[in-house]
């Protein structure tokens, strides 16, 4: 028998075996149900995981909270502060009145308490960026300006052979009301929020993406979506958000009733996203990070002399005898003889 022959023949019984003795279910047809979208939002918790490497490797990262008060900027640092202090980095809360005053003595606060911790993890949180601008001199703003911009090289130390001996880590949280309230030099942040859906916002957003018709029609549209939803969002007990053909309903967050948070727009990793800002557990209290400025010593002034006081110290310097001086020439006169008239007129 050749080899093909007893192949068949194999496979032959091989099938009838199994028709004769596999027991055959019944098919079994499977509905499956819509997938539901829990958290199609970006998280605060996502955009400070990706910031750390970054704090890793290039020893800075930066994240500017944009908008108007009273729409969370405040809220949403001090969520991204939490996680940092959790993981161990120092926190130093500042408001731009602390440090544009007195900028050196701040600093050397920041690093009094820098050395205290003995990390060189630092988040710092700059709050009322728009103040730098608006309210000192051109000197002062600019001399913080390069302040910020050098901040990881004045903080370093160095041994007396010059050799770094502390290289810190850098964390940075702006937080403006508008994109033009920061410097040029300072507009080099990874992420930019944008708090509050007002037109000055979307302006603001426009000039973070490309120039591209797709990126300012999907920016238009999630304009449109956040503006809708922070309008009815204060006044219904929850938003009913569709995703397609799937529902989602958002509890607005107020200050009684945190509920699911707020929603925000986020230039991140290089596209808009729409953010969730959901508080977290163990959050700190930004307040008791602040470092405020050392009240200046003041020097009394002392009194102001009056005409009389320096009438005398003179007099007492240069004192005035009530005497008549003598006249030098008085004996000179007494020897000269009589002149003759008569002889004057010959």
């Amino acid at each position: 028998m050749s080899l093909e022959l007893f192949a068949k023949h194999y496979r032959h019984n091989i099938e009838e075996y199994e028709q004769k003795y596999t027991y055959h279910e019944e098919p079994v047809i499977q509905l499956l149900e819509p997938k539901i979208i829990k958290n199609p939002f970006l998280m605060l918790q996502n955009i400070y995981d990706d910031a750390i490497p970054s704090v890793n490797s290039n020893k800075f990262y930066s994240i500017s909270f944009i908008g108007s008060q009273g729409f969370g900027k405040t809220f949403s640092a001090q969520v991204i502060a939490s996680l940092a202090e959790h993981d161990g980095f120092t926190m130093i809360y500042g408001k731009a009145e602390d440090f544009l005053e007195d900028k050196k003595s701040w600093i050397e606060q920041v690093k009094h308490i820098i050395k205290e911790k003995d990390t060189v993890y630092i988040c710092f949180v700059l709050d009322d960026m728009s103040y730098s601008m608006d309210e000192v001199s051109k000197k002062k703003s600019g001399g913080f300006k390069h302040f910020i911009a050098d901040i990881r090289h004045v903080l370093e130390e160095k041994d007396e052979n010059g050799k770094i001996v502390f290289n810190p880590k850098i964390l940075m949280i702006y937080l403006s009301h508008r994109l033009h309230s920061l410097p040029p030099m300072l507009r080099n942040s990874g992420t930019w929020i944008f708090a509050s859906m007002l037109p000055e916002d979307r302006a603001d957003a426009m000039k973070l993406i490309p120039k591209f018709k797709e990126e300012r029609e999907r920016l238009d549209s999630m304009f449109k979506f956040l503006q809708k939803a922070q309008n009815e969002g204060p006044k219904e007990p929850a938003l009913k958000l569709m995703f397609g053909d799937v529902q989602l309903n958002f509890v607005w967050g107020k200050e009684d009733r945190p509920g699911d948070g707020r929603l925000m727009m986020v230039s991140h990793a290089g596209e808009m996203k729409i953010l969730q800002s959901k508080g977290i557990e163990n959050m700190i209290d930004l307040e008791q990070r602040r470092i405020l400025p050392k009240p200046k010593v003041e020097i009394p002034e002392e009194p102001k002399e009056t005409e009389e006081d320096i009438r005398k110290k003179a007099m007492q310097m240069f004192p005035v005898t009530e005497e008549i001086p003598r006249d030098p020439f008085e004996g000179l006169k007494k020897n000269l003889l009589p002149i003759n008239r008569e002889s004057l007129e010959l």
